[in-house]
């Protein structure tokens, strides 16, 4: 396969004006999270490991609902999804891990060559990692109580919640990455949604729907409504539709830069045909041509990059409106 340019594209999540007028602070930890896959990415590290190295900037963050900045469930726990797959086929998920502030890195960590595994975080796992070495616990963000895990920044979101002033914000974080040989990487990592039902899962770490990999189509990460992302199978359309592009055409996105944009905005405006209240917002790559994105909130926080270590061909760093 011939060398490609190096592709990355993050995003922080979907939401409303309210928000970015509260939160302008996001965008800093956008470009340190793309700095971070790029670097890894020069540096020869593998795709997976780029991804996980721009996870881990967003999780540490309190602006972002995952890791550190997930919102708390109805029992007042941070509960975390997270899931990483490979072009290949290679897949993890992790369901309602607990007290890691890096659950991609534990993700990462157990992502075994050629084997696939979807998991709920067990008592047992916990305890694993309660009674690991101090540099394992740092290496995942290992607190030793729930309470550690709730940022003040989601404590004050859900008190404005619970004071009749609902806040609209899916801030599940996502990359993608397409290395120069053309393999392409994604992984998604969230709290999940506000208050949510202890147990609840939602498209974040189910496969075809809040992220999916194929080298042979796309890359790609989704924020919003979960259950609304689940049942509409817009990731799985998206897919689709790119699918039966490249079958007739493998160069058709390096000819019409746009055509990626299009599919995307076209799907998500038949899944608020379907569901008129659902929000969703979707990262791909696909697999020759840039990266592209769209999304049918009010806005949504997206960083990319492309090019190679000579040359930054293409930028974007923004909450995009």
């Amino acid at each position: 396969m011939s060398a490609q340019s190096l592709s990355v594209i993050i995003h922080g999540g979907a939401g409303s004006p309210k928000e970015i007028q509260e939160n302008p602070r996001e965008v800093p930890f956008l470009k340190t999270a793309l700095d971070a896959a790029w670097s890894a990415l020069l540096s020869g590290q593998t795709g997976d490991k780029a991804v996980v190295a721009a996870l881990r900037v967003l999780e540490a963050c309190e602006y972002f609902d995952s890791g550190y900045g997930s919102y708390p469930n109805q029992q007042g726990l941070a509960r975390c999804d997270v899931a990483l797959m490979r072009g290949n086929g290679d897949f993890i998920s992790l369901l309602n891990t607990r007290r890691l502030i890096h659950p991609s890195q534990a993700a990462l960590d157990q992502f075994t060559p050629g084997k696939s595994l979807m998991a709920v975080w067990t008592d047992q796992m916990m305890a694993r990692i309660d009674s690991a070495s101090t540099e394992e616990k740092e290496r995942y963000g290992w607190v030793a109580t729930e309470a550690e895990m709730i940022a003040p920044f989601a404590v004050e979101a859900v008190r404005k919640h619970t004071a009749n002033s609902p806040v609209s914000n899916h801030d599940t974080v996502g990359c993608v990455v397409r290395d120069a040989q053309g393999r392409i990487f994604a992984g998604t990592s969230t709290g999940g949604i506000m208050l949510k039902p202890d147990g609840r899962v939602g498209d974040s770490p189910i496969l075809g729907a809040g992220v999916f990999a194929d080298d042979e189509v796309c890359g790609l990460s989704a924020t919003g409504d979960g259950e609304i992302i689940l049942k509409s199978l817009l990731s799985s359309y998206v897919a689709a539709d790119i699918r039966s592009f490249l079958r007739a055409d493998p160069q058709r996105f390096e000819k019409d830069p746009q055509l990626l944009k299009t599919i995307l905005s076209t799907e998500l405006a038949d899944m608020r045909r379907k569901y008129p209240k659902g929000e969703a917002g979707m990262i791909v790559i696909p697999k020759r041509g840039n990266p592209a994105y769209a999304f049918n909130s009010k806005v949504m926080s997206v960083a990319m990059r492309v090019g190679n270590s000579a040359q930054i061909e293409l930028q974007d760093i923004r909450l995009a409106q």
